[in-house]
């Protein structure tokens, strides 16, 4: 398929690649008198995996975000950014986003959080799921995490209650999208590693090779943590994956707020849920948001990772209050989002700095 015949090599740039299978799928959704029907329902909906209804939960009175249940890690970054927000109830003030005291509670409640997501799997194969996600989308849940957090320090690793670990996941695209009547997508897609598994279906899509996402029996990663026992393979099921595409809307008037969305394995988990709490919750421009240098603890290593150009001394501030941070990571992550303005409606958009390949926002 990205062999060219004529040359027997991989197409360059400026050559052209033709798709004829994927062209006929999208030529037969245009011609269809019900796309919907056909793709979601019809033959070609056999060699689609399933559509799973999307998952809502309150961030405040007035502001609800959504995203798509587990086997995505959805519901973990919305607990980030609903635990922060019991952490700093209203008003907030912007100046505590350089503060020690920010960057210790944000790696507590990274850490609650990802414990979680190790019992997490696919509903149809691992039971209690459906109750799961209520619990995870309920204030209350957020409100005991947050009564967990001492503010002196972390805490013995066994009170975050981790299952193990989740194995880490490769290789998303994402795409944030409102249209001028102002509805909303968040697009993650992913095929994991480049090309997937290799192997085209009749559609013309290229199938993944996810099957890579699943734990292993038995198996311990480099730090000693075992496997997650929610995420064992079996016939059928679908892998967990970190996709965390996210839209929040004003209750009000169902107005879009924040359209988001991440690449990158784990990464895209913290990611999406410190831009929402950098912007959405404290008021920075979602170029300021995306663009401050991170710092995370995921609960599969021991030690908290930080990017290159994240202040050393707060690095130094955090090590004295407790954290273990041993090891600087090259962010391989990029986001993608759009900010609506509550007041004159202006639509700011912005891609990640980190990427590195040409990307930036367009509109109308």
């Amino acid at each position: 398929m990205f062999t060219n015949p004529a040359t027997n090599e991989f197409y360059k740039e400026g050559e052209t690649m033709y798709r004829p299978n994927l062209a006929k799928t999208l030529q037969r959704l245009a011609d269809a008198e019900d796309p919907t029907a056909l793709f979601y329902r019809g033959d070609m909906a056999q060699t689609i995996p399933s559509v799973k209804d999307g998952v809502t939960s309150s961030i405040s009175p007035s502001l609800t975000q959504c995203g798509p249940p587990p086997p995505s890690s959805w519901i973990v970054t919305q607990l980030i950014v609903k635990v922060m927000g019991e952490l700093y109830p209203e008003p907030r003030c912007k100046e505590d986003l350089e503060s020690v005291l920010f960057y210790h509670r944000l790696l507590e409640t990274e850490k609650f959080a990802y414990a979680l997501r190790t019992k997490l799997g696919d509903p149809y194969y691992v039971g209690g799921m459906d109750e799961m996600i209520k619990n995870l989308t309920d204030p209350f849940t957020a409100k005991m995490i947050a009564s967990k957090i001492s503010d002196e320090g972390p805490l013995p690793i066994e009170q975050y209650a981790a299952d193990g670990y989740m194995k880490e996941d490769h290789g998303t695209a994402h795409v944030s999208v409102i249209d001028e009547q102002g509805n909303a997508v968040s697009v993650t897609s992913t095929i994991n590693y480049w090309l997937g598994s290799k192997v085209a279906s009749s559609l013309g899509i290229i199938w993944n090779c996810q099957i890579d996402d699943f734990s292993v029996q038995g198996q311990t990663n480099g730090y000693g943590f075992h496997a997650s026992s929610a995420n064992l393979i079996q016939p059928g099921k679908t892998p967990m994956s970190s996709t965390s595409p996210t839209i929040i809307y004003n209750n009000d008037d169902n107005q879009v707020r924040v359209v988001i969305g991440t690449t990158g394995g784990s990464l895209i988990i913290q990611g999406v849920a410190s831009i929402v709490i950098r912007s959405l919750l404290f008021g920075e421009s979602i170029k300021e948001a995306i663009d401050a240098p991170q710092i995370f603890d995921q609960m599969t290593t021991p030690y908290v990772q930080y990017e290159d150009d994240f202040s050393q001394a707060m690095i130094e501030a955090l090590r004295a209050k407790g954290h273990v941070i041993d090891k600087k990571i090259n962010m391989h992550s990029t986001t993608h989002a759009l900010f609506v303005n509550a007041e004159d409606k202006y639509i700011y958009a912005n891609s990640d700095k980190r990427g590195n390949i040409h990307m930036h926002p367009d509109g109308y």
